[in-house]
């Protein structure tokens, strides 16, 4: 995790430029490698599991819905000061290894496991989107491309940000229906394949 997270604390300045505070990933200033970055699906999931596993580290957590609005707020007006002016710049602080979204999301997640609710309907979602997550992480790519394409050819750019929440619940809906079909077929495929393993043996 330290390997992943720290240089997108510490490269986010281009110390070559008047405005340092806010480089782009092109435009940054390396002080340590970034060779880890690509795995931050692999330090999600170890988190994930970490956080399963030991849910009394979870509980321990007081005011968990409490820092998890402090930390989106704090962050939301770090990077609204740090783009005033410009264009929102994607830098490896922001990125999905970052460490904001690092932070973002394990107080989310630990905010969604202290919630004791007794709505059937509610516990049946969070443990199916729970169970297809990471494969609505590999397929969101693609659904994401399509989304944003047909947002840019239907509605000028000036209301995409106001309609991004409306997007954002069309990728995920999409990821999740998406994942729950692979993922059966994959199921399918495999037993398939078992069969044919055994009846192999079997001629043996």
């Amino acid at each position: 995790m330290v390997l992943v997270v720290l240089p997108t604390i510490t490269n986010n300045f281009d110390f070559n430029s008047t405005e340092w505070w806010n480089a782009s990933k092109e435009q940054a200033s390396q002080l340590l490698p970034n060779y880890w970055d690509e795995l931050y699906p692999i330090m999600y999931y170890m988190i994930g599991a970490y956080l399963k596993r030991y849910d009394v580290v979870v509980n321990k957590l007081k005011n968990k819905r409490l820092i998890f609005g402090g930390a989106l707020l704090g962050f939301s007006v770090i990077n609204y000061f740090k783009n005033l002016g410009s264009a929102f710049v994607w830098n490896w602080a922001t990125s999905y290894g970052g460490y904001q979204c690092l932070i973002i999301a394990v107080l989310f997640f630990c905010a969604l496991l202290g919630t004791d609710t007794k709505n059937s309907k509610i516990t049946f979602i969070i443990h199916s989107v729970a169970k297809y997550s990471f494969g609505m992480y590999l397929i969101s790519w693609p659904i994401d491309i399509v989304v944003y394409k047909v947002m840019n050819v239907l509605m000028p750019q000036s209301a995409q940000m106001y309609l991004l929440p409306i997007s954002i619940f069309c990728v995920s809906v999409c990821s999740y229906i998406g994942a729950i079909i692979v993922t059966k077929i994959a199921d399918v495929l495999i037993q398939i394949a078992g069969f044919f393993a055994k009846s192999q043996k079997r001629m043996r």
